[in-house]
């Protein structure tokens, strides 16, 4: 089983291994051509931006939130008057207003099993400790 496992990494890794190379040839390439028409802060937003980018649609979905708090003045209010360890123990006892309470819960059910440090073994997940997600809100 172990050297099943050690297999299928060695072949995954030697299946996307090319892409990378040309992944950073194209993204010098671009900058190259561009000159100064764009920073290398615009090159990188449109890395961000990419179809499908789990970080793209968790900081949309965020926005979302965000936009939704500002439009509740209880929420608002609410967020505004508590720490982000209030806010976040408030979380857990499904004591903040509802409409907050239900569009995190919500955002959590899809993200909640990431973490801000997700290489890290032991680190929470945001389901288990949303205070940082909730500083962004």
């Amino acid at each position: 089983m172990e050297n099943a496992s050690r297999y299928d990494l060695f072949r995954t890794v030697a299946s996307i291994g090319p892409i990378i190379p040309a992944g950073f040839f194209a993204f010098g390439l671009a900058g190259k051509l561009l000159g100064n028409l764009a920073s290398a802060d615009e090159r990188q937003a449109v890395l961000r931006s990419l179809p499908y980018n789990p970080t793209t649609e968790m900081d949309l979905a965020l926005w979302d939130i965000a936009r939704k708090l500002a439009a509740d003045p209880d929420a608002l209010t609410f967020m505004l008057e508590h720490s982000l360890a209030q806010l976040a123990e408030a979380y857990q006892r499904d004591a903040m207003p509802s409409g907050l309470q239900h569009n995190l819960a919500a955002f959590l059910q899809t993200y909640g099993h990431r973490g801000v440090a997700e290489i890290d073994m032991g680190v929470p997940r945001w389901s288990d400790d949303p205070t940082h997600i909730l500083g962004y809100c």
